[in-house]
């Protein structure tokens, strides 16, 4: 698991769940959100695994704009 892998359970898991105390249906449609952008970002750079400095703020915003 990688920077990444491992900031995007604590998020899910940490975060939304125990901090926030979110609905699970609301945690999905997070979830739901994230793989839309991992799969945006993958496409962007290519077959290689995504890291932490994959998330750039211009890639973001694009994303945005793609969405």
């Amino acid at each position: 698991m990688n920077d990444l892998d491992r900031l995007i359970q604590d998020f899910f898991t940490i975060h939304l769940r125990r901090h926030r105390g979110l609905s699970p249906n609301t945690v999905k449609s997070y979830r739901d959100t994230f793989k839309l952008l991992v799969r945006y970002l993958s496409k962007r750079q290519g077959s290689r695994r995504l890291g932490l400095g994959d998330m750039e703020p211009k890639m973001l915003l694009d994303f945005l704009e793609y969405l």
